[in-house]
């Protein structure tokens, strides 16, 4: 069934071109559940199982990420400080930045580097969850520690634990203004937002008393701050409202301080309603942008039965048939796609990949720690798919194949890379017919070394010559290689005239922008040589 581009209400029965045949279980559950699966992780997942390869990324203790973590803490040292350390580094001249720089340099490290993805995936998924916008003021040294004590010490622990530390957070309490909120003036801000955005959900249940009386409960939560030794959480007493409160249906009696709001925030984890939205968070993020009912009802179910446990839920969730069939139903954002073009490819980092790398997620608007409001970037296709972001997808694509991206990343290896005699000039194509995609060729004709590879050639445009020589016998067809298995949610085909060897030629770039492979066709060094790259996207 044909879909328009940005339609958010496909479903796992449909897909956009039949022709095309979703990837194996296992590639499906090793891209989806990493920034894009390398050959090493295929073969581990391979050897492991689907269930295998589960339990090992959710148990990710086990996996040593030392080389990564060793790395990291030498080159950026910021990223280990505490806040005091920050906010007066953050005082000397030329430094007002390097937190927040080290912080994003070290994301970028941990997502294409890291043996943990999984744990990186969620890491994305609840700094998404508990947005905190790091550009503004002291939040550019306090989401530093926010990442490391909030997000990264408990993304796949529980819930309740995750919120509580959430609450405490500096960077929380100065991003929803809660270190502010006293009883002779209470702030409702992060009230609201912890109630509609981090637990309950926007139609939850509660109300606009509830808002308030939930600000009452959290008035005198703050943070220490001036001449002190370390910036951290402070509940001051005399800021604190000790009268009666009524929230969410439940009474809280007088007299009591700190704890009514420890009480408040484990009744929120607790709630069904908290259950319900969580599961159909994680459920969009690894299945589909309008994922079945049935499924987020039984993850709620797993997420109240175990009190909460992140492990437990992921686990249900990734094992479920709904996850298995949802092959074809994401687009990958951008940061996840840049993050895989580097990874598939076996791209080296050089000295300057975190301005290219920063500059390139600037363009497509989404720089790690960068989104404006407290609801977190989009994870629906609807807001990533417009012509200039896929435009700027592939040419980074073709920038990084091409070696173009010099002093940021280059090919370090080239077992990825199969490189084809074929005829340099490529005819064009009506852009309907390349975009439908329905026409393939024979996968008895692909090259030798494909076929030992066991990848199976699908192309628009008709047939092409076994050994890729002379031009295609067909005027006007345009071959799109494409390295099967693959998904095929947004499949768009793009060619681009250039110059090389003093003759025209095309540069074709094969999109499968859900999760499938990405095989771009660019002039090789000499005329009539073509290099296709199979990246993971």
């Amino acid at each position: 069934m044909a879909m328009a581009i940005g339609d958010l209400n496909h479903g796992l029965d449909k897909q956009l071109d039949s022709s095309l045949p979703l990837p194996q279980e296992l590639l499906h559950l090793v891209n989806r559940t990493t920034f894009g699966p390398t050959q090493a992780e295929l073969a581990r997942a391979s050897a492991i199982g689907f269930e295998g390869w589960v339990t090992e990324q959710i148990n990710y203790q086990s996996l040593d990420d030392s080389a990564v973590e060793d790395a990291i803490r030498g080159a950026l040292p910021t990223v280990a400080w505490t806040n005091q350390q920050l906010i007066a580094d953050s005082r000397l001249d030329g430094r007002q930045f390097t937190a927040l720089a080290e912080l994003r340099a070290a994301n970028y490290l941990r997502q294409i580097f890291s043996p943990r993805q999984l744990f990186e995936v969620m890491v994305d998924f609840w700094t998404n969850h508990f947005n905190i916008e790091q550009v503004d003021g002291p939040l550019r040294q306090f989401k530093t520690v926010d990442d490391r004590e909030v997000i990264r010490r408990h993304a796949l622990g529980r819930f309740v634990d995750l919120l509580k530390a959430s609450a405490r957070s500096p960077a929380m309490l100065y991003y929803l203004d809660n270190y502010a909120n006293v009883t002779t003036g209470p702030n409702e801000n992060y009230a609201r937002e912890l109630m509609e955005l981090h637990t309950l959900g926007v139609d939850g249940g509660y109300t606009e008393d509830d808002v308030k009386a939930v600000a009452r409960l959290l008035t005198g939560w703050t943070f220490s701050f001036g001449n002190v030794t370390e910036i951290t959480f402070l509940f001051r007493s005399l800021n604190h409202d000790f009268g009666a409160k009524r929230a969410l249906g439940q009474d809280y009696p007088a007299g009591v301080g700190e704890a009514e709001g420890d009480l408040l925030l484990e009744r929120l984890a607790a709630h069904p309603s908290t259950a319900v939205f969580i599961s159909r968070k994680l459920a969009r993020r690894f299945v589909s942008d309008n994922p079945p009912q049935a499924l987020v009802d039984r993850l709620a179910q797993t997420f109240l039965a175990t009190q909460g446990d992140i492990k437990s839920v992921l686990r249900d969730l990734l094992l479920s048939a709904e996850f298995r069939a949802a092959a074809d139903n994401k687009l990958k954002r951008p940061n996840e796609y840049i993050a895989g073009v580097v990874r598939v490819l076996g791209a080296r980092l050089g000295n300057q990949f975190y301005r290219v790398l920063t500059e390139q997620l600037t363009e497509l608007n989404h720089v790690p720690y960068n989104w404006p409001a407290p609801n977190g970037y989009p994870d629906v296709q609807g807001y990533w798919t417009n012509t200039s972001s896929v435009l700027s997808r592939w040419n980074f694509a073709f920038e990084v194949i091409e070696g173009r991206l010099a002093g940021a990343c280059s090919l370090r290896h080239i077992s990825n890379i199969v490189e084809l005699e074929a005829d340099h000039e490529f005819h064009s194509t009506r852009f309907s017919e390349v975009f439908r995609g329905s026409t393939r060729c024979d996968g008895d004709a692909a090259p030798r070394v494909w076929r030992q590879q066991g990848w199976s050639p699908r192309c628009a445009g008709g047939d092409f010559p076994a050994r890729w020589h002379g031009r295609s016998q067909r005027r006007g067809a345009v071959c799109r290689c494409r390295l099967l298995p693959a998904p095929a949610h947004t499949r768009i085909a793009a060619s681009r005239t250039g110059q090389h060897g003093g003759s025209r030629s095309r540069r074709v770039l094969r999109v499968a922008s859900g999760n499938g492979a990405v095989v771009a066709g660019v002039p090789g060094r000499k005329t009539g040589d073509r290099a296709c790259h199979r990246l993971q996207t």
